[in-house]
């Protein structure tokens, strides 16, 4: 399923990129920062990583979390860059969304890792 929706973020962003939406700021030179293929990049990077590591036979359960801090990471820095946001403070409401889910997912995470070691003490008890 993570593949599924990594793969589904690096096209939803191509589609922001032939859209003209989710544009970057003007840079010195006139033109814009390409934030939507940087951000499909960085999904493509997440995406190949997850296939060359192969989480899901180690961790199946913190796979879609890793995948949604690491996007949510990359999300914070992009913001940046991106000229058509609504600030809240110092930070985008994208950015206010990803912290709330990075911070969300590692809760998510640490349940999953305590109760999997938790079975490990039980098979060794048993």
């Amino acid at each position: 399923m993570t593949y599924l929706v990594a793969s589904g973020t690096v096209f939803g962003r191509l589609g922001c990129y032939f859209n003209g939406c989710c544009y970057g700021i003007v840079l010195s030179l006139g033109a814009r920062f390409p934030s939507q293929l940087a951000e499909t990049g960085f999904a493509i990077i997440i995406l190949l990583l997850f296939l060359i590591v192969r989480l899901e036979r180690k961790k199946t359960n913190i796979m879609f979390p890793l995948f949604v801090i690491l996007y949510s990471i990359g999300r914070l820095a992009f913001e940046f860059f991106r000229e058509d946001t609504v600030r809240v403070g110092l930070i985008s409401m994208s950015q206010w969304v990803a912290v709330m889910l990075i911070v969300g997912c590692i809760v998510w995470i640490v349940k999953v890792l305590s109760k999997s070691e938790a079975k490990e003490v039980r098979k060794d008890f048993n």
